[in-house]
């Protein structure tokens, strides 16, 4: 399984980041090997539908679970 989690910078030490749409990257953990890549949000500064693009982002990539 793929998870995705919200992150204030492009790495697996960052914090999490509390708004989902606005965060700068999204750190993608696959839970059976434990390797993890990152991904970056285009849409931290968009005038809406920030989440929803991000929703997006993260399905593409192949997460299942945020």
């Amino acid at each position: 399984m793929k998870i995705a989690v919200s992150s204030t910078g492009g790495s697996i030490n960052a914090l999490v980041e509390e708004r989902f749409g606005r965060a700068s990257c999204y750190v993608l953990v696959d839970s059976e090997t434990m390797r993890f890549g990152l991904a970056s949000n285009p849409s931290t500064t968009a005038q809406r539908g920030a989440g929803t693009q991000g929703a997006r982002l993260v399905h593409e990539q192949g997460a299942t679970v945020v």
